[in-house]
């Protein structure tokens, strides 16, 4: 970045940090609540996920298996043993790999 640019930016935040600041003396509630989102861990905002899985149970389509078993062997996935084609389905010790069976 040129020099000149990169001071010039630095002067304007100096600038709009000052001002900032002085909104915030002012009692500038935007102000405030923008120092507190931006610089205090408390007021991070966050998205709360609340929900329960009830498809754990279901079994893919073959159409969706298809779509599956391809994208993991474009992200090269399979090849670590996720139900690879090198394996037929396989686990590591041989049985057959059922990734719907939620059974230990």
């Amino acid at each position: 970045m040129d020099k000149a640019l990169y001071e010039g930016k630095l002067l304007v935040n100096d600038v709009a940090e000052s001002q900032l600041m002085s909104a915030i003396r002012e009692r500038n509630m935007t102000a405030i609540i923008f120092w507190l989102k931006h610089h205090h861990q408390e007021y991070v905002p966050r998205i709360k996920i609340d929900a329960q899985i009830s498809h754990l149970t279901e079994k893919l389509t073959p159409e969706q298996e298809k779509i599956v078993r391809e994208a993991l062997r474009l992200a090269a996935l399979s090849e670590s043993g996720i139900n690879s084609p090198n394996n037929h389905g396989n686990t590591a010790n041989g049985s057959e790999s059922d990734p719907t069976n939620n059974q230990r």
